[in-house]
């Protein structure tokens, strides 16, 4: 939508335009919006890291850009703070809507020995849930090599309960509350670029977390989120 965006504002300079996950320079009717989503993704590697049993955790991403490549770099830095010899595996889809990609890619990690994928691949990523459900159903109801998947953006477990481990959540609904509220207050925000971060409470790890999360995990990651939120870990 940038360009769209950049020339809907050009013809409409009365109006204020937000734009999420992107950069609209120089215009001074569009705010954009960006967020820390390495924050969010640090927690999501610790979380992989720790529950991991092979110490292989796996990260597929959509379509190679700076936005996917934070995800990236948080996943791999957060794993590797809690176990810094784990083998992280990275692929690309260089697709946002390939599922079958997804479940190609997905499948053979689960069969290198990687049992936590996240995923940040959009409609790719929903094959990634296909691959961790086919696994799952060929092993035994007690067996401890159970793969799971990582949700992004939003809380993915309603996608699969059983196989879903927790979500690192970009709350845009909660950024575009603080945007209005400062319009509303009288501040001119355009031609300016914020980032959101964990500290305004717009990244972070889902709420239905403690379905599947261990609680060790769970006391491991809210503790390292406090770290970040007061800077003691940028």
């Amino acid at each position: 939508l940038h360009d769209a965006v950049s020339d809907a504002a050009k013809e409409h300079e009365d109006v204020n335009y937000v734009i999420i996950d992107d950069v609209i320079k120089d215009q001074k009717n569009v705010e954009s919006v960006l967020f820390a989503d390495n924050e969010g993704a640090y927690l999501a590697g610790i979380a992989a890291a720790m529950q991991s049993k092979t110490n292989k955790v796996g990260f597929i991403g959509g379509q190679t850009s700076d936005t996917i490549t934070r995800f990236e770099a948080g996943f791999t830095a957060g794993a590797k703070s809690v176990k810094p010899d784990i083998d992280v595996q990275v692929q690309y889809a260089e697709s946002f809507s390939d599922a079958a990609k997804g479940t190609t890619i997905a499948s053979t990690m689960y069969a290198s020995g990687v049992d936590v994928i996240y995923q940040a691949a959009g409609g790719t990523g929903t094959g990634v849930f296909t691959a961790a459900k086919e696994v799952n159903e060929k092993l035994d109801a007690d067996s401890d090599k159970k793969v799971w998947v990582i949700g992004v953006d939003r809380d993915q477990y309603d996608l699969d309960p059983d196989h879903v481990l927790t979500s690192a959540v970009k709350r845009v609904g909660k950024a575009i509350q603080i945007v209005t509220e400062k319009v509303m207050n009288g501040e001119n925000l355009g031609g300016t670029t914020q980032e959101f971060t964990t500290a305004d409470g717009c990244v972070g790890i889902a709420p239905t977390s403690d379905k599947n999360v261990p609680a060790d995990i769970l006391e491991k990651t809210a503790a390292i989120e406090e770290k970040i939120i007061s800077g003691e870990i940028v």
